[in-house]
């Protein structure tokens, strides 16, 4: 398994799955989510809701993984790990246990490629938190892509991968 550091817009890697940060009420909305729905990803948000209807919830608990279909995008999946509590607060223990987990299920579904961009907390945290995920992923996984929008966002996080 390889984990590789990349600049650029996670929404437009070619991998098997995106694992895309999600707020506790499964809303497109703010960052890399409302970049979906800006895309034509209303597909996706609609998914989103019926899966919360179905589930007779108003809101998931942080550290869940949901997934969807591909909306507009050219993956095979999304999968929308809640990083966040329903206040917007992010802490290294829920990003850690989200990420994870997500990974864990991209496995499961024998996903060979990921694109994540950093979910919450500092880009350090998210990196060690990446670094110890690693760890113990699934092995159907191949590569890991953490892709980050600035070049010394791409430093820290490589630096701290190889540590």
């Amino acid at each position: 398994m390889q984990v590789r550091v990349v600049r650029g817009d996670v929404l437009s890697e070619y991998v098997d799955v995106l694992i895309c940060p999600a707020n506790p009420s499964l809303r497109l909305s703010g960052g890399d989510s409302d970049a979906i729905l800006r895309r034509g990803g209303w597909s996706v948000q609609e998914e989103l809701d019926r899966y919360l209807t179905r589930m007779g919830l108003a809101s998931v608990e942080p550290g869940t993984v949901v997934r969807t279909g591909p909306g507009p995008l050219q993956v095979r999946t999304i999968l929308h790990a809640v990083d966040m509590t329903a206040t917007g607060e992010t802490r290294l223990d829920l990003v850690q246990t989200v990420l994870r987990r997500a990974l864990r299920q991209a496995g499961l579904l024998e996903m060979l490629t990921v694109a994540i961009p950093p979910l919450g907390t500092s880009m350090k945290e998210f990196a060690g938190a990446l670094r110890a995920a690693a760890l113990d992923l699934h092995p159907a996984v191949d590569e890991v892509r953490v892709v980050v929008k600035r070049a010394d966002d791409a430093a820290l996080v490589q630096g701290m991968l190889a540590a």
